[in-house]
């Protein structure tokens, strides 16, 4: 699963917290690793 596909896909999902909510705490799992 690339994150660059999901990205794209939680911005057009802008509508949904909880949607944001896990592409937030990936990234920050990817800058914190």
């Amino acid at each position: 699963m690339p994150t660059n596909a999901p990205n794209p896909d939680e911005e057009n999902s802008a509508s949904s917290p909880s949607s944001i909510s896990v592409p937030l705490e990936w990234s920050a799992a990817v800058v914190l690793y």
